[in-house]
């Protein structure tokens, strides 16, 4: 986002504020004044002339040496002579009716809007055109043009820019144009408007708020903090908002504790949160621990915060595979320094290029460089390197440089299938991750399922035949059991999520258990602290929404049947009420106690009971969140408890994707904005925008894919062939 402004943007005028009320302008001239343009045409072609020359066209010359001329707008005409100069002109250019300044700015015309189209989820399907009636309004135009720049990530001196104001004048003459700075401050009254509706919102939310955090340091070496607040609303939506990116003293525990604390109480959500995702920096568990124990004295955590801590999935997969790449890092470094070498210069791509053609390798996508602290990017290097392996061998049978520059470096075809194996066996990890790191929907229900596949995936390394499979597995198996253990370490939160997932309910706990442990008095045993953990859970949300659960009445059944309500009182055939039964029915007098006796026994279930106990739902594309919306009549507790726990994310990513956002706004050129807007930037943009959705480094690649087959078919049309 290219937002060029001074440090002092906070404290500056700007000459051209002044302007947009002193009246009417025209390229910067009033009209109805001689004031001279220095960009005007000129009479005679010498001296600068009149600002009338921008409203009227020269014709012929009379036989008298004058000048006809005519209004580009209504077609008058006029004569014109240097010693007459152009009031006559200026004066028919103020009455003029065709003029765009002089046109009833209230006048209303009918015209086909294009609304956006929105599907449930709030993703944009397309536009419609609606007949509707409009009008010409100054502020609106520049809240809509704020409101773009903010989204699309556009500099403020845009609007200043020549071609921008000369497209601004065809689109619409009435628009008057603005200044940068005054962009900035209509930026800033956005988004305290903004912060207003979202904190009135979070004051009326019944749910409680996730919070996801990560730091990060500017090219201003600046500490950012960025907080984003995870919640499903009242009509069961999943929302993601980044209600602060702020400033820090230094990424010290303390310090990010301190002011993660202040950034919540500025919110009013401190009675709110459930739990706070971060990484696994020593100085977060430090944060947390503050947190904690400012929280626990005014009693505001769930069960004292016992679930408060949520580590970033994220983050430990990539130090277990990191791990794992250590084992054929060489390899990893030969293939790294081959594609590094492709993309060095224009004449190398250029003849990479035509090597993949000799190869007539179908694949249109391009090499890419990996991250090295980045695995999932290593993975998608290698990944593309491999379909290219034949160009990469054709390359070095061509190039004579690439052998003198690589020296020992270029891979082998050792290196080449170390890379295959490792892109087989890192394909699980791959997709978990991706499956783990989204923001547009649920995660926590799928967590334990991801973490007990990826554990059989490391057993079955450690015994793979495969000697490079199996020192990779006990090396990442080493790192899992570092941060999972026997999965006691694991939040039980994300367990209460699969269990309130209507597809999967305890039996799909005792499940993976089962597929972890091979002693079923081990699962017994993990099961039922997962049972006595959910009644604990469901016990705090009753006494926190002040109700009891009908589920949880005692009906004595020894006293509830009352048989003998069965035929008693009924009339005689003569008409005559009796106290006793005359013609007493065996079958149906049974099969009244049967539904009577189904009756106390549900009444003795409780809400918990009757919700394991129900069938359970099937489909993988189930909307858990609608099912749950339905279901809340029937469940009114677990509901509540599913309402806040499905909305924990089990990753960092929402708030770290935001640092690709943060690193376009303040690039080496664009380093002098002040925090301050800086923050508004980043949270009016988020709060904007109808879908939140990070940059994803393979989508990229598949784009760039599609680019190129689309060169490939427009080049095709163009020759023919």
């Amino acid at each position: 986002m290219s937002m060029e402004v001074d440090k002092s943007i906070d404290e500056m005028t700007s000459p051209m504020d002044s302007l947009e009320h002193e009246g009417e302008e025209v390229f910067g001239e009033e009209v109805g004044t001689n004031k001279v343009s220095h960009d005007c045409p000129t009479a005679t072609g010498k001296r600068k002339g009149s600002t009338a020359w921008f409203h009227f066209r020269k014709g012929n010359k009379d036989k008298n040496g004058k000048t006809e001329v005519f209004c580009k707008y209504c077609g008058a005409t006029y004569k014109y002579c240097v010693d007459n100069g152009t009031s006559a002109m200026l004066k028919h250019l103020n009455r003029c009716n065709k003029y765009p300044r002089n046109i009833d700015k209230k006048q209303k015309l009918f015209i086909p809007l294009r609304t956006q189209k929105l599907s449930k989820e709030n993703t944009d399907t397309g536009s419609a055109n609606v007949l509707s009636t409009w009008e010409f309004d100054q502020e609106r135009c520049r809240q809509m043009l704020v409101r773009m720049l903010v989204v699309d990530e556009q500099p403020f001196s845009l609007v200043e820019r020549v071609g921008f104001r000369d497209f601004i004048s065809q689109l619409q003459p009435l628009f008057n144009p603005i200044s940068r700075f005054t962009v900035v401050r209509d930026c800033m009254k956005l988004y305290h408007a903004e912060r207003i509706s979202l904190k009135t919102f979070f004051r009326n939310l019944k749910s409680r708020v996730a919070l996801t955090t990560d730091t990060w340091s500017s090219i201003q070496n600046l500490n950012y903090l960025c907080l984003t607040a995870h919640f499903i609303s009242d009509d069961w939506r999943l929302h993601k908002r980044i209600i602060n990116f702020v400033v820090m003293s230094s990424h010290k525990g303390k310090d990010i504790g301190k002011m993660i604390e202040k950034c919540i109480y500025e919110w009013g959500i401190e009675k709110n949160v459930s739990t706070i995702t971060v990484d696994n920096a020593s100085s977060n568990d430090v944060a947390i621990k503050f947190l904690k124990a400012k929280f626990l004295k005014d009693k505001l955590l769930i069960l004292d915060g016992e679930a408060l801590h949520m580590r970033c999935t994220a983050h430990i997969l990539n130090l277990i595979v990191r791990d794992g790449l250590h084992e054929v890092r060489d390899s990893i470094t030969r293939i790294r320094n081959v594609v590094r070498y492709v993309r060095g210069s224009p004449m190398r791509a250029k003849s990479f290029q035509a090597c993949i053609e000799s190869a007539r390798i179908t694949y249109k996508g391009s090499v890419c460089l990996d991250v090295s602290t980045r695995w999932n990017s290593t993975y998608l290097m290698l990944d593309t390197a491999l379909k290219l392996r034949k160009a990469f061998e054709r390359l070095e049978e061509d190039d004579p440089f690439i052998s003198a520059e690589l020296e020992e470096e270029i891979p082998k075809n050792e290196d080449w299938e170390n890379a295959r194996v490792l892109v087989i066996f890192l394909k699980k990890f791959y997709d978990s991750t991706n499956k783990m790191s989204g923001t547009l929907y649920i995660t926590s229900n799928d967590y334990f399922d991801e973490i007990t596949g990826l554990y059989k995936t490391l057993k079955q390394a450690e015994n793979a035949s495969d000697a490079r499979v199996r020192a990779m597995g006990v090396k990442m198996k080493e790192k899992f059991d570092k941060y999972y253990g026997s999965f006691d370490k694991v939040n039980m939160m994300v367990l209460i999520a699969v269990i309130l997932d209507p597809r999967k309910k305890m039996k799909y706990v005792r499940y993976c258990y089962k597929l972890i442990y091979d002693d079923d008095e081990i699962v017994n045993e993990r099961c039922d602290y997962v049972r006595t953990y959910l009644e604990r859970l469901f016990n705090f949300f009753e006494k926190s929404c002040g109700s009891t659960s009908s589920g949880q009445l005692s009906i004595d059944a020894g006293c509830s049947l009352n048989l003998d309500s069965y035929e008693v009182g009924r009339k005689d055939e003569v008409g005559f009420t009796t106290d006793f039964d005359v013609t007493f029915d065996g079958d149906k007098a049974f099969e009244y106690f049967m539904n009577e006796e189904k009756k106390v026994a549900e009444g003795n279930l409780s809400e918990i009971e009757k919700y394991l106990q129900a069938p359970r739902e099937e489909g993988r594309n189930l909307d858990i969140l609608m099912w749950w919306n339905t279901a809340g009549q029937k469940y009114k507790i677990i509901s509540l408890m599913a309402r806040d726990i499905l909305a924990i994310p089990v990753t960092t990513v929402a708030s770290e994707s935001t640092f690709s956002t943060s690193g376009r706004v303040l690039d080496s050129y664009r380093s002098s904005l002040t925090p301050r807007v800086v923050e508004a930037l980043i949270c009016t943009q988020d709060w904007l925008r109808v879908v939140n959705k990070p940059v994803n480094v393979e989508e990229c690649i598949e784009t760039a894919e599609k680019f190129e087959l689309a060169m490939d078919d427009t080049h095709s049309e163009l020759t023919g062939k």
